[in-house]
């Protein structure tokens, strides 16, 4: 016995199978992107945003174990272009943070949840090591591009321990 539309049938279940394949894996594809962009705004783009730790040796032109006035001089000679930033902030229960509040930037110091002290002038008009820099143990030297770097230098007492460099192609909170 023969089925009714033997030829038909055949052509139409293999066109069906076909075509349900091609639209699994299509969803299958939207849903694995979509899990992607998701993944890569919180988490950043891999191989292009994260950060770097350096606790020995050198980097980006710093040394561990420089002091405070030879990173001045680097960050002076090596990153002085126009739009980079040299930040310092502390936090407000530091010892000496009462004398230096008065060095942060505006909106800052009117923000009654912060908790740390911020100041940020352009490298390229720095002269001298300003009372922030020389109070805070922590810079940040910034670099905008359209991957935003940024260079994090702390100290323990005058001395550098530790550089932190991190590249984002925006800011996360």
């Amino acid at each position: 016995m023969f089925p009714i539309f033997p030829s038909k049938y055949i052509g139409i279940k293999m066109k069906f199978k076909r075509a349900l394949k091609i639209i699994l894996v299509s969803i299958g594809i939207l849903i694995l992107l979509i899990l992607m962009s998701v993944y890569c705004f919180i988490n950043g783009v891999p191989f292009i945003e994260g950060s770097k730790d350096i606790i020995k040796g050198e980097g980006y032109g710093f040394r561990i174990g420089m002091i405070k006035e030879e990173c001045f001089e680097i960050v002076k000679k090596g990153y002085n272009q126009d739009d980079n930033l040299l930040y310092a902030y502390w936090d407000d229960d530091e010892e000496g943070a009462k004398e230096i509040s008065k060095f942060q930037d505006t909106l800052q110091a009117v923000d009654p949840n912060r908790s740390r002290g911020l100041f940020k002038k352009k490298i390229s008009k720095l002269e001298k090591i300003l009372i922030p820099y020389s109070f805070s143990e922590n810079w940040i030297i910034e670099i905008p591009s359209t991957l935003k770097v940024r260079i994090r230098l702390s100290f323990i007492k005058n001395e550098l321990k530790k550089i932190v460099v991190s590249k984002s192609l925006f800011d996360r909170k």
